[in-house]
């Protein structure tokens, strides 16, 4: 019997220590969802406590692993950092000031699965000050079904896909 798909999710941080215990437990909150996941931060030499932050949760935590870039590479070199040290049969790129609604990363999986044609797919942003989180930011519009679960998917069909 094959092994669960390791979900590999990377977060680029640069000075972030005030958002990044909230953005670390919601990436682990994923695994409530029976998800097998990883987590890797590429730090761009933050010059706060960030790295100090994330070296104690990755002692704690052996799902956590931290990559010091030692200097600001940005964040493209970042993901690329991150990426070439996943194990994951799934990739999810995570901004350091989002939390992860706990059933997102499952979420994401299943619809990636539900359609050959599927190359990605992306969660919806929700704003934390709102209370429905039909009210997304960006261009996604809010297309939740009240009474249902967020908007949490978009698609984004696989090159020379029949749509």
């Amino acid at each position: 019997m094959r092994a669960p798909a390791l979900v590999s999710i990377l977060i680029v941080t640069y000075d972030h220590a005030g958002e990044i215990d909230a953005c670390l437990d919601g990436a682990l909150a994923q695994a409530a969802a029976g998800l097998h996941l990883e987590v890797l931060v590429a730090d761009n030499a933050s010059r706060d406590a960030t790295v100090e932050r994330v070296r104690a949760r990755a002692t704690a935590d052996e799902r956590i692993r931290l990559i010091e870039m030692g200097t600001n590479t940005g964040f493209a070199a970042g993901v690329n950092a991150a990426f070439a040290a996943t194990c994951g049969d799934h990739v999810l790129i995570l901004n350091p000031d989002c939390v992860m609604d706990p059933r997102c990363a499952a979420a994401l999986r299943e619809r990636l699965h539900a359609d050959p044609d599927v190359a990605a797919v992306g969660a919806a942003l929700c704003l934390a000050r709102r209370k429905d989180p039909r009210e997304v930011r960006g261009t996604l519009g809010g297309f939740g079904l009240p009474g249902g679960p967020p908007p949490l998917l978009t698609p984004v069909p696989r090159r020379g896909a029949r749509r």
